[in-house]
């Protein structure tokens, strides 16, 4: 959930709030995770004025987001397939660092 949540490509939450000039920025974390029983996502959305008049609107949108976001996880949703493919990607293709006290063992002699 947080990672749709925070996703800021086409028909995110992010770009349609920002294309009704509501919102500047959006940031998720989790702030626990419960793997049996669930996990809590903070939402922080920095509001531009218009988008404080209309708080309100801005719950509203969030909340049904939030609702269609529950269907995609029982689908297969391409941002969860970028994700997934992306993190899979950087660490098989991750450049290994050499530990730094081998490093300076094989320099000195």
């Amino acid at each position: 959930m947080n990672q749709i949540l925070g996703h800021e490509g086409n028909q995110s939450i992010f770009q349609y709030l920002k294309s009704l000039n509501y919102a500047e920025e959006l940031y998720t974390e989790v702030l626990g995770s419960f793997k049996t029983i669930c996990d809590i996502v903070s939402i922080e959305i920095t509001l531009t004025e218009l988008g404080f008049k209309n708080f309100v609107k801005v719950l509203s949108l969030l909340t049904d987001y939030i609702k269609q976001a529950k269907n995609w996880l029982k689908e297969e949703l391409s941002v969860l397939t970028e994700t997934k493919t992306m993190g899979e990607l950087s660490f098989k293709y991750a450049y290994k660092v050499p530990d730094q006290m081998d490093n300076v063992c094989e320099l000195a002699t």
